[in-house]
């Protein structure tokens, strides 16, 4: 036996925690038991533990075969979730239009046309295209993301056509799970009850902190402002049984402000799921944007101090980052996985709209694709030696695709992201202590595993 390459421990004051990157598998040790535990890591031949201890070992990954290859177990299970059939993904653009103007939008540099809406011709084809996969491949489950622009703008076409695709869902047998990006300023009650009756179950909303932060990131393109409106609506969301996933984009300045955020939201028992975000201003273009924007090690940090208090002011919020893993960072570089756009045009990652060069084209008969398409689906995130030697690979795989695929092979876009490496990369250990943390408050005591993946 060997120990993994993916192992991370972290020696706190009472313990050690014992976490492996590749499963995902956490391991609380005492202090009476920690020294034996070590000392079979670092030599697999000691007889320290039992044979029961040990096994426990082997089954979250900590201990391996010594002729087992964790890079090609990597590869394998990627290129796996990457060909499967299992699971087909759309996110559909309704429209380019919005009915807001945020102060970093990339879509009003890109100058994407904003009287573009999406055809009748093309929600046709959208339709066909996905019947025929669910007829022919016969996937596990259908994903469809509505996405602008504002769709809401267009909420008579995101019920029929969340209706149309929720049937065909029931005809094939097929599970349905779709959700709206949305900035939730139009959500009104009605509109809630007809999502829902369409098959929708979960809406991802942004919020930049209270009035004060928020109202200068994301006014209404009239110069209103847009957070109590918003707040009301995702109170009236949850209430009426939706999911609602609230995005917080960070800078520097709004720190403050975002804790202010989680505070009204614990006061109101608000069951909503976070997910916080820096602020992303590409060099070469220029925004609206006036604040400071955070690098990837400057955000992890900040990060990681918020999740730490929601766990003071929501101590019931189910933590549970490690439940899940993903086996691609990144679904643009899923074979089944397809932006379309009002227009028809197919691309495989939402930053490439509004750009000339796109993966296929959306036709009556299906998808015409280029050779940009393959590209996506080629590119391979252990070719690269610095990922190869990086503990949190088995989390990321590469990162950001964009600057890899569409700015460096493609060359379809003259900037790169600022942000190529997850943050994870920086707060990964900060994030395993808030995981074991909500685990200890969870009754979980003494030598025990969790074991997400692997």
């Amino acid at each position: 036996m060997k120990p993994s390459r993916f192992n991370l421990v972290i020696n706190e004051s009472d313990g050690t925690l014992l976490f492996n990157t590749l499963s995902q598998a956490l391991l609380w040790i005492d202090r009476k038991n920690t020294n034996k535990v070590l000392k079979t890591l670092e030599d697999p031949s000691s007889t320290e533990l039992s044979k029961t201890e040990v096994e426990k070992l082997k089954r979250g990954m900590f201990l391996l075969d010594d002729n087992f290859d964790e890079l090609e177990f990597l590869k394998f299970r990627f290129n796996t979730y990457r060909y499967s059939d299992r699971f087909l993904r759309y996110t559909i653009v309704l429209t380019h239009s919005c009915n807001f103007d945020c102060v970093y939008c990339y879509q009003k540099v890109l100058h994407i046309s904003s009287g573009s809406y999406i055809s009748e011709k093309v929600q046709s084809n959208f339709l066909l295209d996905v019947e025929r996969k669910l007829e022919y491949q016969k996937p596990n489950l259908l994903s469809v993301t509505f996405y602008g622009g504002e769709p809401l703008l267009l909420e008579e076409t995101v019920v029929n056509l969340s209706s149309k695709l929720k049937r065909l869902c029931e005809k094939y047998g097929v599970k349905y799970d779709s959700f709206i990006v949305t900035n939730g300023y139009l959500l009104t009650e009605k509109m809630v009850d007809d999502l829902q009756k369409a098959g929708i179950k979960a809406l991802d909303i942004t919020l930049d902190g209270t009035e004060v932060y928020h109202d200068r990131y994301r006014k209404a393109r009239n110069g209103a402002p847009t957070f109590s409106s918003i707040f009301e609506n995702i109170f009236r969301a949850v209430n009426k049984g939706l999911f609602v996933q609230i995005r917080v984009n960070v800078s520097r300045e709004n720190i403050e402000d975002v804790k202010k955020l989680i505070d009204r939201i614990a006061e109101k028992k608000l069951r909503v799921e976070f997910n916080f975000q820096p602020i992303e201003i590409v060099e070469g273009n220029p925004t609206g944007f006036q604040d400071t924007a955070l690098n990837t090690e400057e955000f992890a940090e900040i990060e990681t101090k918020l999740w730490w208090y929601i766990r003071e002011k929501i101590p019931e919020y189910p933590f549970e980052y490690f439940k899940k893993p993903r086996f691609a960072r990144c679904d643009a570089m899923c074979k089944n996985s397809f932006v379309v756009d009002v227009d028809g045009r197919v691309y495989k990652c939402w930053g490439e709209l509004g750009m000339e060069n796109c993966s296929g084209f959306l036709k009556e008969t299906g998808v015409e694709f280029t050779g940009s398409y393959l590209k996506w689906l080629t590119y391979d995130p252990l070719e690269d030696e610095e990922c190869r030697r990086c503990l949190v690979l088995p989390f990321c795989m590469g990162g950001c695709a964009f600057n890899r695929v569409v700015y460096r092979t493609l060359k379809s876009s003259k900037v790169k992201k600022p942000h190529t490496c997850i943050p994870l990369r920086y707060n990964l250990n900060e994030f395993i202590k808030i995981v074991a943390d909500y685990k200890r408050r969870s009754a979980v005591h003494g030598i025990s595993q969790r074991s997400s993946g692997g």
